[in-house]
């Protein structure tokens, strides 16, 4: 069993309207999609229970050429770059990014050193994109950081355990939501 022994948060990684839930503009791999937000709002009880900080980076594309690349999915102030409905809200910590890592938004780790958070938790899409800038820009910055592999969804569904893989590679721990039950 998992337990936490430094300052901890869970993060949740673009789980927008766009990117999972039926119908969107850019959708991950849909049988992915539809269990990991069910994990995420498990995980989401037992933080928001122990009364840990819970993190929600969300993608708005700005860029012209990103917004053509993505069929303009996400794009900031659109329907479609809002949270999943499913998706349980805990708080209005909602921080907003236009490029892979959610440390390019400063305000994301400015928070992450003025609450004194060592340990990263990571969830969310698409796996092999921004999951994977996030997690490898924080292990560069010294986070301990635990990947959920059934709380990530990969756009391409054969792309997840590859992704899984790396992310062990640089160091980060993956296990699954259920072999953390002490949290």
């Amino acid at each position: 069993m998992k337990e936490i022994i430094t300052r901890s948060a869970l993060i949740i990684i673009d789980v927008q309207k766009d990117f999972s839930e039926k119908g969107g503009r850019a959708p991950v791999c849909r049988e992915q999609a539809d269990t990991m937000v069910e994990v995420v709002n498990r995980l989401i009880e037992k933080f928001k229970n122990r009364n840990l900080d819970i993190l929600y980076v969300v993608n708005e594309w700005s860029h012209p050429i990103m917004r053509l690349l993505t069929r303009n999915a996400a794009a900031k102030g659109t329907p479609g770059a809002a949270l999943d409905s499913r998706l349980k809200r805990a708080n209005n910590l909602v921080f907003s990014k236009s490029k892979p890592s959610a440390f390019t938004n400063h305000s994301f780790g400015d928070f992450l050193k003025s609450a004194d958070i060592k340990h990263l938790y990571i969830s969310g899409l698409a796996a092999e994109y921004c999951v994977k800038a996030t997690v490898f820009a924080a292990l560069k910055r010294k986070y301990s950081v635990t990947v959920f592999s059934d709380a990530v969804a990969a756009q391409r569904c054969h792309k997840l355990l590859s992704s899984l893989d790396k992310y062990r590679a640089k160091g980060a721990e993956v296990i699954s939501s259920e072999s953390f039950r002490d949290i």
